[in-house]
């Protein structure tokens, strides 16, 4: 296993946030991954991160033109159990 310098973990980091906005932000429907976790992020050899293995994805309802912003809650917890935030684990 290779190990990262701080400046390119920060890179991985910084391409795994970007591609969960994107996910939350340009998808239509918006997507919500609902695992994310260092092995769902897969690392290519010049060192891009992608987020993968969507099994658990989720998508937000739509919108009608009459609703203004986000309205989305749930209350269905999902993912791996030691990855996901504290407080999320515990709203089962």
């Amino acid at each position: 296993m290779r190990v990262l310098s701080f400046q390119m973990s920060l890179h991985v980091a910084l391409d795994s946030a970007k591609g969960s906005n994107n996910l939350h932000t340009e998808a239509t429907p918006v997507v919500f991954h609902r695992d994310i976790k260092k092995s769902n992020i897969p690392i290519d050899s010049k060192l891009t991160a992608t987020v993968a293995d969507f099994e658990l994805l989720r998508f937000a309802p739509i919108l009608s033109d009459y609703e203004v912003g986000p309205n989305y809650a749930s209350t269905d917890v999902r993912g791996t159990p030691l990855s996901c935030f504290p407080s999320y684990s515990l709203a089962e």
